[in-house]
């Protein structure tokens, strides 16, 4: 047989890729051309069966070593195998004789990216735009607009993102990256503008209303931002992102009976219902409604049952119905699906500490502040387990290590003036919380959320009030 077969369907590739493999095993000898090796080498790909795609690609270059698409095929594969640096050298063997090819130019500003070569990333997307067709662009716009901000180019790169989006109004990724870009700069009315700008040319396209629901949520005008969510689901009724971002918004405001509304709405959509379940739920337990927010993170477990935050939302209610040692079982099981999230190890430590095993959420603890030091909840919550020991020397000793590792954090230091205080180093305590107050005397609630029985005591109320008047 000699390259009188096109491999049009799965079955057929299926049935090639059994012959090639069945010839090499007996050692035989067959001919195929360039683009039926080329079509096994995907067909490998796509299964990931890197070690048969080379087994094609050696039998590819023994017929055919010329080739420049079977070249280029080494290139992919190299890249695959993480041998970038062998994989440019191939690239500029071909180079000169395949000049303007957009894809090798491609694979060459991603390989340069792996590399942590930015600038000559940016260089070869650069010239891969000049021979690219009209569909591809709207994505290269893309990757190069991510080069363009790890080196900091941050504007250039919005620029080749509203290329991007106006070659595509409905690519979701670019709107994904620009808003982003937008809020790493703190511009959010420059976002909104933009995205408006997109609404007055097409008013039905959802992306552009979604997209300027973020950008003024971000600017902190929820109620408009709501507005911007409805118009993007009326015109695309199971825009589910949308009805998650307008429970949040919801959320933000503590209207959290609209946010479970706004979600059951969602549920009509088989679209992502696991965390449409779990979001109910955490608005449940936001109203201390605990028996439904367990309901819901149970709905959700049965659609996907790896689902970590389903199960540890399940153990903090179960611990608010005073089912503690229940409880931790649920939050121990969620925390081992993710051992190295920070925020599922605070909390399997924090529910440690409230059935009293303090020594493993202290091993836990210690662990946390090797790991970040600079994270402040991290110190927080150390200090509290041994206040919940009640060894006040200690909790102020943890709450001095956060002060060193995050000295402008004034949330330790209002922590630090109550320890102070119930710990019997009062002067100690006033000028801590003289410090405090200075630097932010809005945060003087967490002083009192903290530290309730404080906010009766004289001497405490003098000094807060010097600052609130």
């Amino acid at each position: 047989m000699s390259g009188d077969f096109e491999l049009e369907n799965n079955d057929e590739i299926q049935g090639e890729a059994a012959r090639f493999e069945s010839m090499v095993r007996k050692n035989e000898s067959k001919f195929y051309d360039v683009d039926q090796i080329r079509d096994l080498i995907d067909h490998y790909l796509g299964k990931n069966s890197l070690a048969w795609a080379e087994k094609a690609l050696e039998w590819g270059l023994r017929l055919h070593p010329n080739s420049s698409e079977l070249k280029l095929a080494r290139v992919i594969l190299l890249y695959k195998n993480n041998k970038f640096r062998e994989a440019l050298k191939y690239i500029r063997e071909i180079e000169h004789v395949e000049e303007g090819n957009a894809e090798i130019l491609l694979y060459k500003a991603e390989i340069y990216s792996e590399l942590d070569e930015h600038t000559k990333a940016i260089e070869a997307f650069e010239e891969a735009i000049k021979y690219a067709n009209h569909e591809d662009l709207c994505y290269i716009y893309v990757d190069i607009s991510a080069e363009l901000h790890i080196v900091g180019e941050n504007e250039k790169a919005r620029d080749y993102l509203r290329k991007s989006i106006e070659l595509n109004p409905y690519n979701d990724l670019a709107y994904v990256d620009l808003i982003f870009s937008y809020q790493m700069d703190g511009f959010s009315e420059e976002a909104a503008t933009y995205f408006q700008q997109q609404i007055d040319k097409d008013p039905y396209n959802e992306k552009a209303w979604y997209f300027l629901g973020v950008a003024l949520q971000d600017m902190e005008l929820v109620e408009k931002a709501i507005e911007a969510y409805d118009y993007a689901i009326v015109i695309k009724e199971d825009y589910v992102e949308a009805y998650f971002q307008k429970a949040f918004a919801y959320k933000i405001l503590d209207y959290h009976k609209n946010a479970i509304q706004v979600l059951k709405e969602a549920l009509r959509f088989d679209i992502d219902k696991p965390r449409l379940y779990y979001e109910i739920g955490e608005s449940y337990e936001e109203l201390h409604e605990y028996e439904k927010a367990i309901e819901n993170y149970q709905e959700a477990l049965k659609i996907y049952e790896e689902f970590p935050d389903a199960w540890i939302g399940i153990g903090i209610c179960l611990g608010e119905l005073g089912k503690g040692k229940e409880g931790l079982e649920y939050v121990k099981k969620g925390y081992n699906m993710d051992p190295d999230n920070l925020h599922y190890r605070l909390i399997y430590a924090d529910t440690l500490g409230d059935q009293r095993h303090f020594a493993d959420a202290e091993q836990i603890y210690e662990k946390l502040s090797e790991d970040y030091p600079n994270i402040n909840e991290v110190w927080l919550d150390y200090s509290e387990l041994f206040y919940k020991m009640e060894d006040m020397d200690m909790a102020i000793s943890h709450t001095a290590e956060g002060i060193k590792n995050i000295p402008d954090d004034v949330s330790l230091k209002y922590r630090m003036a109550g320890y102070l205080y119930e710990g019997g180093y009062q002067e100690d305590a006033k000028q801590m919380l003289h410090s405090a107050l200075a630097e932010n005397k809005e945060k003087v609630t967490e002083f009192y959320e903290f530290f309730p029985v404080l906010e009766k005591d004289a001497n405490i109320v003098a000094i807060i009030n010097q600052y609130q008047n």
